[in-house]
C-alpha cells in the first residue's frame, strides 16, 4: 500500500458485541460483520491498523461457501462507474490492450440514451448487453510439457468453446477477460455465487443470472487478457472434472 497508496482494499471485519436483554435481564453476545474499505492514504491508529474510509455493518455473515465469490459481492458496494472487470490473482494484461478499451465498451451498445423510463412496463425489442467476453492467452504454456498440455486444455475451454457458444447465443460468464455491465448485474443479484469447490465455477452463475434476467452475452476477438494456469497433475489430467466439480458433479 506504500507503493500504490490509491489502491483500495475491501475486506470483512468481525466484531463481538455485548447486548443487554431488558426483558430477561440477560447479557448476550453476538458477532457483527462489517464491510470495510481502506487505502494507503488512511491514517494509522495507535494499534497499528488503518482507520477505514467506510465501515458498513452487514445483516450477517456473507460467506456462504468459499469466500472468493462472496468477497466480490461484498466489495461491489464500493465500485464506481458503469462497467466492471473482475480480476483474478493469476491474470495478466498487456499495455497495448488499453487502446482497445473504448471499442470494448462500445460493444455494450449504450452509445445513445434510451428514450423510455427504465421503470416503465413497456417491452423492449432488444435485450441489454450484460457481459462482453474476450479471448485469453495462456502465458504459462512455456513452462515445460505440463504447461503446454494445461494451456491447450485451457485454451480450448476458455477461448474456443466460448467463441462457439457466443455464436449460438449460449455463452456464459467465464472469468478473466470479461467486462460486466455493472448497472445491469448489481441490480439483478450480484456477480458471483457461492459454490461447492474451492475457486471453481463461481463466475458461471453470473452468466446464468444474466440470461435469466433478460441480458445478452457477447464475445469479441480483438481484445485479450493473459492467464497463468496451475500445473498440478489433477488439474492437467482431469480438467473437465475440475471444471464441473464446482457445481457438484
Amino acid at each position: 500500500m506504500k507503493a500504490y497508496p490509491d489502491l483500495q482494499i475491501a475486506y470483512l471485519e468481525q466484531e463481538s458485541l455485548t447486548i443487554e436483554d431488558t426483558d430477561d435481564n440477560d447479557i448476550k453476545k453476538e458477532n457483527a460483520f462489517y464491510s470495510v474499505l481502506i487505502d494507503g492514504n488512511c491514517p494509522i491508529s495507535h494499534d497499528g491498523r488503518r482507520s477505514p474510509k467506510y465501515r458498513i455493518r452487514l445483516p450477517g455473515n456473507p460467506i456462504l461457501g468459499d469466500g472468493k465469490s462472496d468477497n466480490q459481492n461484498t466489495a461491489l458496494i464500493y465500485y464506481r462507474g458503469e462497467y466492471l472487470q473482475l480480476i483474478d490473482a493469476n491474470q495478466d494484461n498487456y499495455l497495448e490492450e488499453c487502446i482497445k478499451i473504448r471499442s470494448v465498451l462500445g460493444e455494450f451498445e449504450e452509445t445513445t440514451p434510451p428514450d423510455r423510463s427504465p421503470y416503465a412496463q413497456t417491452e423492449s425489442n432488444k435485450s441489454p448487453v450484460a457481459i462482453v467476453g474476450a479471448r485469453e492467452y495462456i502465458f504459462s504454456e512455456n513452462v515445460g510439457i505440463l504447461g503446454d498440455v494445461a494451456a491447450g486444455k485451457e485454451q480450448t475451454f476458455g477461448t474456443l468453446t466460448q467463441r462457439i457458444m457466443a455464436t449460438i447465443g449460449g455463452r456464459l460468464h467465464y472469468g478473466h477477460p470479461d467486462i460486466l455491465n455493472a448497472t445491469f448485474m448489481t441490480t439483478r443479484g450480484g456477480v458471483s455465487k457461492a459454490q461447492k469447490g474451492l475457486h471453481l465455477n463461481e463466475d458461471i452463475y453470473a452468466g446464468m443470472n444474466a440470461f435469466q434476467r433478460g441480458g445478452r452475452i457477447k464475445h469479441v476477438e480483438y481484445f485479450q487478457c493473459g492467464k497463468g494456469r496451475d500445473l498440478g497433475f489433477g488439474s492437467v489430467l482431469n480438467f473437465v472434472t475440475k471444471i464441473g466439480s464446482g457445481m457438484g458433479f
